[in-house]
């Protein structure tokens, strides 16, 4: 009697611990696979580097805006705010048309003229083989500069040199028309 308890007892905890495991994995599905956001790379959606996605469509979402005087952005991209730990960004996917922000702490890099702010990335490759086009560029005081185009690299370094005092952040803008994928990265900062 004591070991059909015990049994059913160990069955009931072994089904709560199961549907406890279903119920993070579904919370944690559903935010990595919202629509145009930039989702760090986990074991759950790794499956999704370098595949083709089909899009049109689709609504875009928009978090937040930056004021901007080079490119017309408003109503076209979400905008996510990408956290360096020690000069390393995470690996990563961003959605057609997003907006990804560097950030050292949630503030951007406090530079004077003369100092150097750099990013160096490296894309996953597409299965298909197709070429991804990104833009990364620098922001000061939240207005974005103009960025340069990397579409043939699979690997690279932005280099900003700064000629004015301010805070500054690091920006990049998936301009393929599927997922970019990018591995672990990493900012630099060189005083004069």
């Amino acid at each position: 009697m004591k070991n059909k308890m015990k049994l059913k007892k160990s069955i009931l905890l072994l089904f709560i611990i199961l549907g406890l495991i279903g119920v993070i994995c579904a919370v944690k599905w559903k935010i990595s696979n919202d629509e145009h956001a930039i989702r760090a790379i986990y074991f759950w959606n790794a499956d999704k580097i370098g595949k083709e996605v089909n899009v049109v469509g689709s609504e875009v979402k928009i978090d937040s805006m930056i004021e901007n005087s080079e490119y017309d952005v408003s109503g076209k991209s979400y905008v996510g705010v990408i956290k360096v730990k020690n000069g390393k960004t995470p690996a990563l996917t961003a959605d057609n048309g997003v907006i990804g922000v560097f950030t050292d702490n949630g503030k951007g890099w406090n530079l004077n003229a003369g100092d150097m702010l750099s990013l160096s990335f490296e894309k996953y490759p597409m299965d298909n083989g197709q070429k991804q086009t990104i833009m990364i560029g620098c922001m000061k005081d939240g207005k974005m500069e103009k960025g340069e185009i990397y579409r043939e690299e699979m690997t690279g370094t932005y280099q900003f040199d700064c000629i004015e005092k301010g805070e500054y952040n690091l920006y990049f803008i998936n301009l393929s028309s599927d997922p970019v994928s990018l591995k672990e990265g990493r900012v630099e900062v060189q005083v004069n």
